[in-house]
């Protein structure tokens, strides 16, 4: 039940954080690949940073360097590319030609 409401939560603070994204960018899956990691690291940084250290500390007994990358991705990767699929269902992007 807590993580499927925290990540209800960080989900709604991507979709908000996906559409201040450039209209251009949002249909490729290279750009939110990035920017859904470098979310899963703001993610990280909250619960174990800032959370964890006031509430939770024996969750900082776990390889941090482990955390960051699942954070980038196990949450932030999937989530963006599951945003890049809906955005593209909404407006298809033309590929670029060689």
């Amino acid at each position: 039940g807590v993580h499927l409401a925290a990540m209800a939560f960080w989900g709604v603070v991507y979709s908000l954080l996906d559409a201040m994204l450039p209209v251009d960018g949002r249909g490729r899956w290279e750009f939110q690949a990035a920017v859904g990691m470098l979310f899963g690291i703001f993610v990280w940084l909250v619960d174990f940073q800032l959370l964890a250290r006031g509430y939770f500390p024996w969750l900082l007994s776990v390889p941090q360097f482990l955390q960051i990358v699942w954070h980038a991705v196990f949450l932030g990767l999937p989530m963006a590319l599951l945003f890049t699929a809906a955005e593209r269902r909404r407006s298809p992007v033309a590929e670029p030609t060689p």
